[in-house]
């Protein structure tokens, strides 16, 4: 899914010649850590997300499917790290990490530049992937319409709500 969105995704990626990161995201500059937890973590596997800090991925996103293993990890994570190396640190779960990563794609394509005179900002928003289904059926629907009637042809659906 990453790789859609324009990562070049590595597995156990190493680290720091005795670590490894469970997934590495690498997009221009952008080095994400993504550390994947299943199970309850016990309190040493931190150092994994303490050695993505230090090999330099910001962020390191701690990722699971169950919010309480999400909740015990930031439990464990706060008590064990500073507040500067905390501030690296998201925690979501699966769908909430593509759609991180496709709002840090709609910010690079947000853009500032002046026309005519006017300061033009222009910003993008991610939104899940199913409400831009429904979206894209929507216009699709209007589409069809709006053609039909322009040809003077009557859309069966039409007939049955006038009915």
């Amino acid at each position: 899914m990453a790789e859609s969105r324009g990562y070049r995704v590595l597995f156990e990626e190493p680290i720091l010649d005795r670590g490894l990161v469970d997934v590495g995201l690498f997009k221009n500059e952008a080095r994400i850590a993504v550390e994947i937890y299943v199970i309850t973590p016990e309190p040493f596997e931190i150092q994994n997300i303490q050695k993505c800090i230090i090999a330099g991925f910001n962020p390191i996103v701690v990722c699971s499917r169950d919010r309480k293993i999400l909740e015990t990890v930031w439990k464990i994570v706060e008590t064990t790290l500073d507040s500067a190396s905390n501030s690296k640190i998201l925690y979501l779960d699966p769908k909430s990490l593509l759609l991180y990563l496709d709002q840090l794609a709609a910010d690079e394509l947000s853009s500032e530049q002046i026309i005519k005179g006017y300061r033009v900002k222009v910003r993008y928003t991610a939104i899940p992937e199913d409400e831009a289904k429904s979206i894209r059926n929507t216009i699709g629907k209007i589409m069809i319409e709006s053609i039909l009637r322009n040809k003077g042809i009557k859309n069966s659906n039409s007939k049955q709500s006038e009915e």
